[in-house]
């Protein structure tokens, strides 16, 4: 038979040369290849649009150096100039949505789990500032007010390497030798929250906002150094990496119809590609409980989700909702797009206006016709005519305000449409207006705000359940150390009170064979500390805590305060903090802890203050012993008590006076009369604008 016509087959381009999976694995890996291809187009047709292509676009915006307009409207040697008001609008709703560290709030499961409850709030809040989340979350913040959408992650994070210490200088046949000793150091061993880069991000097509259980699936792409990569997958460990070669598309981001070499780079990457870069995709799925690592086309890791709460590690939040079905949303650049072209068309053409006026062209005498052609004037330049008269000037109607008025209008639009106004951006219109007209202003501005504030509440909400989850799981770990000195042993025993959790004795009972062990628990510093019952307590000091297995029992709920993390004014805050003193040190020093307690701290926490900051101990003991309100129906009426004894010159049953120049003598007001209104009364509306300054 001829062979000549045969053709070879095509490659197999699904499996690395050397990696030849078999049976459950190759089960897996081909479910996973199929998956993943899925995911990498899942961003190709939404509701019609090319997601990544859209977000190059945005990121060209963000800050345009040239304005994209018709060169037809420009000289030939005018470079376009871009207006940029998209960049002005980003930084700020930055700085405006992102200032401080989250504020949560723990609600336990069960009571059991009350006297821990105020112990993993201050660990969840520790970890976060340790680790500089909050930098993180300003990334994410950054990339969903550019692109709509953002996306993070929240794992357990450790960087320990070795190096060498200097122990002692000997002298070796009259040479100072330096001698050195190996240890351990450890530069981050906590959780951390994690930024990622839309482009390398590719997450379930189900998915839907306001539900993170709607996404069953999700892959990253991460780019490491190939001795990067063997450190954090050892070959012991993960016997796969010995087929593990340096490679893959390792551009910074990537754009394409799968993750063959189809792929090309995305034209935008933030930096430069290196000698021994190597590809990695991640890919985790909640339901199947899949965690798999996939590097330079060998799956080195497939096994269970690492993490015990079983939920996905990733975050992720939208700007202004595109639709109800789609998580990738609507941002700043995008909603004020084509303003920004007309304004940049307009302010062009303005300033090509003014140049001309500035320098009219002309004619004069020569053998040039130019009837036939199409002139194109510009400024300072002279052309031939066959008139013998003098040169002759074109006449250039002056520039009148059309164009700055409709930028005006346009760049009012931008306002309106993203929220952002000027007075957010702290520009004051009216000089003469006063707290509360600002307050007022700035509160209608923060309104069309209030939807992507509400998007990073629910994504931090889960980032502190995960947070929370990690932490229960990855402090349980301890170090153990032997104690042979009988006097360092005492004196351990001492220090920890004799806890066994935090030692145990080998072969104990049995003479000469004892041995002493420490538990080396992770050591926190908190302001926390613990009352005679065993219950965990906010503190203003600060105490270190060896952290205990039984001390992370716990099971709840987490609720961010999304206006804790808003930018705020030192002076605005002073005021506020003042106000409340006017209220509250008249009702502490009259009132029954017994009666308006419990009013008394709802006051408190609708002006977002912590009441055990504010009220006196005796308050809060007397609030804690009168117990939950009873809810019993048909309890009998009892009589009124004695009311307070009134103040000198107050009616009978007379409400206490607001006005603080009405106060008798002995509740003067502590608020400085600067922060009071025309009338002398308190400006409320400042309160509107707590956060922010003018």
């Amino acid at each position: 038979m001829a062979q000549k016509n045969l053709k070879p087959l095509k490659e197999d381009k699904e499996t690395k040369p050397g990696y030849s999976p078999a049976g459950e694995e190759l089960k897996v890996y081909k479910q996973y290849k199929f998956r993943k291809n899925e995911l990498l187009n899942s961003r190709k047709n939404v509701h019609g649009i090319d997601i990544d292509e859209q977000m190059r676009q945005f990121d060209k915006n963000y800050f345009n150096r040239e304005a994209d307009i018709p060169p037809s409207e420009l000289d030939v040697d005018q470079k376009p100039i871009s207006v940029n008001n998209a960049f002005g609008k980003v930084q700020s709703a930055l700085g405006i949505l992102i200032d401080r560290n989250p504020e949560i709030t723990l609600e336990e499961a069960n009571p059991q789990y009350t006297a821990n409850r105020d112990l993993i709030k201050g660990l969840a809040k520790n970890s976060w500032r340790k680790t500089n989340s909050l930098g993180q979350l300003k990334l994410s913040i950054f990339n969903q007010a550019k692109r709509g959408w953002f996306c993070g992650r929240t794992y357990y994070r450790s960087l320990k390497h070795d190096a060498r210490y200097l122990s002692s200088i000997v002298d070796e046949k009259g040479k100072q030798v330096k001698k050195y000793e190996t240890k351990e150091m450890t530069k981050v061993d906590d959780i951390q929250y994690m930024n990622l880069n839309n482009f390398n991000v590719w997450l379930d097509e189900q998915s839907v906002p306001e539900d993170f259980f709607s996404t069953r699936d999700w892959l990253w792409r991460e780019v490491h150094h190939i001795d990067d990569v063997r450190k954090m997958f050892p070959i012991s460990e993960y016997p796969n990496m010995s087929m593990v070669t340096e490679g893959g598309n390792t551009q910074e981001t990537i754009h394409g119809t799968s993750d063959k070499s189809s792929f090309n780079s995305s034209g935008n990457d933030g930096k430069e590609s290196k000698k021994g870069m190597t590809e990695i995709f991640y890919y985790e799925n909640q339901y199947d409980d899949w965690f798999i690592v996939e590097i330079n086309g060998v799956m080195v890791v497939h096994e269970p989700l690492p993490q015990d709460h079983k939920r996905l590690s990733c975050v992720y939040g939208y700007w202004n909702l595109r639709s109800a079905e789609t998580i990738y949303g609507i941002g700043i650049i995008e909603a004020m797009e084509r303003d920004e072209q007309l304004i940049d068309r307009i302010m062009n053409m303005d300033m090509r206006q003014l140049l001309l006026t500035i320098s009219p062209p002309g004619f004069y005498t020569g053998t040039e016709d130019p009837e036939d052609e199409n002139l194109k004037y510009k400024a300072g330049t002279l052309r031939r005519t066959l008139d013998p008269k003098n040169i002759t000037f074109l006449e250039i109607p002056e520039g009148n305000k059309a164009g700055l008025d409709r930028i005006a209008y346009l760049e009012q639009k931008e306002d309106q449409r993203t929220g952002i106004t000027r007075t957010l951006e702290g520009e004051v219109s009216d000089k003469n207006a006063t707290a509360f007209e600002t307050g007022v202003n700035r509160e209608a501005g923060l309104k069309r705000l209030r939807l992507p504030l509400k998007s990073i509440q629910y994504a931090l909400e889960w980032e502190f359940r995960n947070r929370i989850d990690l932490i229960k799981q990855v402090y349980n770990d301890f170090q153990v150390e032997q104690a042979v000195d009988p006097e360092d042993i005492q004196n351990y025993l001492k220090e920890i009170n004799a806890d066994p959790e935090y030692y145990y004795i080998e072969n104990e009972g049995v003479p000469g064979e004892e041995t002493f062990y420490k538990k080396n628990y992770r050591q926190v510093q908190m302001n926390i500390e613990q009352d005679d019952s065993g219950n965990f307590i906010e503190s203003e000091d600060k105490k270190f805590f060896h952290i205990k297995p039984s001390m992370l029992a716990y099971e709840g709920d987490v609720i961010v305060d999304a206006q804790s993390i808003l930018v705020q004014s030192e002076e605005l805050e002073k005021a506020d903090t003042l106000r409340m003193a006017n209220i509250i040190i008249p009702i502490i020093a009259q009132g029954d802890p017994a009666k308006i307690g419990r009013a008394v701290k709802q006051l408190l926490l609708s002006f977002n203050k912590e009441p055990r900051k504010w009220l006196p101990d005796e308050w809060l003991a007397a609030m804690a012993k009168q117990g939950k309100i009873s809810s019993v129906t048909g309890k009998p009426e009892e009589k009124p008590e004695k009311m307070p004894p009134q103040t000198e010159g107050a009616a009978p049953g007379a409400e206490m006076p607001t006005d603080p120049t009405q106060l008798p003598p002995e509740m003067k007001s502590v608020v400085p009369p600067s922060d009071l209104d025309g009338t002398g009364k308190i400006g409320l509306g400042q309160t509107l604008t707590q956060g922010f300054s003018s």
